[in-house]
């Protein structure tokens, strides 16, 4: 019984072997918005000629797959029979940033990613602009922009520019609106224009700006008035 069943077992692999069953046919990318799928084929085509589902090298693949810059990280696994799964996590860019004459995303971790036409293109980010100021570094920015993400994307959303001015930061919106806020204390600041934000229904557009950098004052100007609010 042993023999006969040893005997079937060996005639079924080399006939799946024969029938290259555990080949890889398919590739299912998984996670990509703005890397091309073709773009991500091209990255691992040279590590899946002649492998099989069983001797593909799953490690090498992530590898090379997470050394693209618009990757954070990847998944790699096999679905049986003969598919190989990619899920890729694209970056998250938050702000455009000009280093030395060239062109760099800021990711949601602070890296600093080359960019191109296409990608400026695809992601909507602000773009900074430090005006040569002293001392700057694009992680101030980096912070200042992932607290007003993880408080008001919606805030986030209507950024088109963060501008740096003597020793104020300007905060340009797509609808004309101002937020200044003082480079020294922009952090405790934002706290003050959400709490602000959440007592207008986060309705900001009705202001020509909001200017936060007066101690325990907020000055607006709506589109025909100016107001100042105490703050307790």
């Amino acid at each position: 019984l042993i023999c006969a069943i040893a005997l079937i077992s060996h005639s079924v692999y080399n006939y799946i072997k024969r029938i290259d069953y555990f080949n890889i046919n398919e590739i299912d990318i998984y996670g990509n918005n703005f890397i091309k799928k073709d773009i991500i084929n091209n990255l691992i085509s040279d590590e899946i000629k002649k492998e099989t589902t069983h001797s593909i090298n799953l490690k090498k693949i992530k590898k090379t797959v997470d050394n693209h810059s618009f990757i954070n990280s990847s998944n790699i696994y096999i679905k049986l029979p003969q598919s190989l799964v990619v899920d890729v996590k694209e970056i998250n860019p938050i702000a455009l940033y000009e280093i030395n004459n060239e062109i760099f995303f800021i990711d949601y971790y602070y890296q600093l990613i080359k960019a191109d036409i296409n990608s400026i293109n695809f992601f909507n980010v602000p773009i900074i602009n430090q005006n040569n100021i002293m001392n700057y570094e694009y992680i101030e920015t980096g912070q200042l922009i992932n607290k007003i993400i993880h408080n008001s994307n919606s805030l986030f959303s209507y950024m088109n520019e963060v501008e740096y001015i003597d020793d104020d930061i300007h905060l340009n919106m797509d609808n004309k609106t101002k937020i200044i806020l003082s480079r020294k204390k922009s952090m405790s600041e934002l706290d003050i224009l959400f709490e602000f934000m959440s007592k207008i229904n986060n309705n900001i557009s009705t202001y020509k700006y909001i200017d936060l950098t007066t101690r325990n004052q907020i000055i607006v100007k709506e589109k025909q008035k100016t107001i100042w609010i105490m703050i307790k």
